[in-house]
């Protein structure tokens, strides 16, 4: 369970927790590399690489899949995925009420670029809450499952890991956060029954902390 008498910064996810991006994100990549050849289905594809860097997905697709894309490949997809958040991500009235009710600083540990959490941050009205306590995978030298971005959050705030709670809803995420030796929140929408440090709203994260 978790020992809410400790904790001092709570970490976000930023997509999946914060933003509900990644069906969008995830269905525009796995059209994207059907198109080139991509022998998996769009849930394999997204079981694989939910959580991680665009960089290591990159690596991945060449690793396991023999697939190279070049760079105007990439820019494609980025561009297209910005361009469904921009018609699809509307603002979150609920999840700015919960931010603005919590009493203990908070940040988010994502990722993905500072450029994608702005747009999505920024377009679901949530930007402003977090003012420069954004960090990116792009800031560290190795992404989730390895625990650098959510130690630098933390160093951040000069708060020490089993003070930091982290949300997260990607096994990979979930890696990080238990690396990084820190309390770890699961976040699942879908979840139908309670079970031990997973939420299915975010709501639910005040009650837990008071």
């Amino acid at each position: 369970m978790i020992n809410s008498a400790v904790v001092k910064l709570i970490i976000f996810d930023c997509d999946g927790v914060l933003v509900n991006t990644e069906t969008l994100a995830n269905h525009i990549l796995y059209e994207k590399l059907a198109g080139k050849g991509m022998p998996v289905s769009e849930k394999e594809m997204t079981q694989l690489f939910l959580g991680l860097s665009f960089t290591d997905i990159q690596h991945l697709v060449t690793l396991h899949f023999n697939i190279t894309p070049g760079a105007d490949f990439w820019m494609a997809v980025q561009q297209d995925t910005y361009t469904a958040f921009r018609s699809h991500l509307k603002p979150d009235p609920e999840t700015f009420a919960l931010l603005n009710a919590l009493s203990l600083p908070y940040c988010v540990a994502s990722s993905g670029s500072h450029e994608k959490m702005m747009l999505s941050l920024g377009l679901t009205g949530l930007l402003p809450l977090f003012e420069s306590n954004l960090f990116s995978a792009t800031q560290v030298a190795n992404g989730k499952p390895a625990p650098d971005l959510f130690l630098l959050a933390a160093d951040h705030s000069a708060v020490k890991p089993e003070h930091c709670l982290v949300i997260e809803d990607s096994l990979t995420g979930c890696k990080a956060a238990q690396a990084a030796g820190m309390q770890l929140l699961a976040f699942n929408r879908a979840a139908s029954a309670t079970f031990p440090n997973v939420i299915c709203d975010l709501q639910s994260l005040l009650g837990i902390l008071n």
